[in-house]
């Protein structure tokens, strides 16, 4: 290992102890509406963005057309021995667009494309030795989508899950400076698989399952040399 790898190993785990991140990765809904029902959408599609978080639920919804947005801001700090600091990271917008169509009785198809995860922080003030000490990370996904209404009570369906993320950070390093390789991109996919299931008129059971999704390395350029970084989710 580099000289240079091992001291962004180091200040990676010191700076983690700290500095607290903001934790958007995961959200228990895609969009407003969703993330207003808790999770409940899984069985209880109110949107097209079903298509994201239960693509069975398509065939509840169709057809229809869908645009909004959510704005993620939360309050970040650190406290150390009586330091610290506010994080100054803007606020981020992620927004959501989806459309529904019935293809015939049993067939609906749809698709999304939004904004799934946005987060950092951004330490202006941090008082190390020369520089800024910050980290992003933004995610979006469009996602074709089908349902098939096997009868009145059960729809199955599958999603194919395409994505791009974004990840960039700037750590001072002590007889260094600051390192601020600059943005990497990474495009990767995955699939969720869904039923709904209506055993009577006032309930609705539903599940889904997402594979595993597979992104390319971040690759940066760290003072003449690669560095790589693999984040699967």
């Amino acid at each position: 290992m580099s000289k240079i790898a091992r001291l962004l190993a180091v200040a990676g785990l010191v700076a983690a102890s700290p500095v607290y991140a903001t934790n958007g990765m995961r959200l228990t809904g895609f969009g407003p509406v969703q993330q207003s029902m808790g999770g409940a959408a899984v069985a209880a599609p109110l949107d097209g963005v079903t298509a994201v978080t239960n693509p069975a639920g398509l065939s509840l919804v169709a057809p229809r057309l869908d645009l909004a947005g959510a704005a993620f801001s939360p309050t970040v700090k650190y406290d150390v021995g009586g330091q610290g600091a506010t994080s100054s990271r803007p606020t981020d917008f992620l927004p959501t667009l989806a459309a529904v169509f019935r293809a015939n009785e049993q067939v609906t198809v749809g698709i999304a494309a939004l904004g799934t995860a946005g987060m950092g922080v951004d330490y202006k003030d941090f008082a190390g030795p020369g520089g800024e000490l910050m980290s992003s990370y933004m995610n979006g996904r469009i996602a074709p989508a089908v349902a098939y209404k096997v009868n009145d009570q059960l729809s199955a369906g599958l999603a194919v899950n395409l994505m791009y993320a974004q990840m960039k950070f700037a750590v001072p390093i002590q007889g260094v400076g600051e390192v601020a390789p600059g943005a990497a991109n990474s495009f990767g996919y995955g699939a969720t698989l869904g039923v709904t299931y209506a055993p009577t008129e006032m309930v609705t059971i539903g599940a889904a399952y997402e594979t595993q999704s597979y992104y390319q390395d971040f690759s940066f350029d760290v003072q003449g040399q690669t560095m790589k970084i693999k984040l699967d989710q």
